[in-house]
């Protein structure tokens, strides 16, 4: 199976090329180097971001869809996770260990 090229960057096979090592004649492509993504969140947003998460009162979770984030109070958070254990059609008590 050939892989399509990427413009991602160079690929290692390229990079080795360029160094002048051997072509063992094998048709596959190898996957590019991958780079981390630029930081898209502002100076300022992302010191907001750090005092949150050091605050014990406050959790910090990925919303389910998208790539939003979810700001709880921690005791609210231990609450709502009681109130679904403690429901019966959801979890149910083993009979023995």
């Amino acid at each position: 199976m050939i892989l399509p090229q990427r413009k991602a960057g160079p690929c290692k096979r390229d990079v080795e090329k360029k160094k002048g090592t051997e072509n063992t004649g094998s048709n596959l492509r190898l996957a590019p180097v991958v780079t981390k993504p630029k930081d898209n969140l502002p100076n300022t947003g992302r010191n907001a971001l750090k005092i949150l998460q050091e605050d014990s009162n406050i959790n910090l979770e990925k919303a389910d869809k998208g790539t939003q984030t979810v700001v709880l109070n921690t005791k609210d958070k231990i609450l709502e996770g009681q109130i679904q254990v403690d429901n019966l059609g959801n979890y149910k008590p083993l009979e023995r260990p």
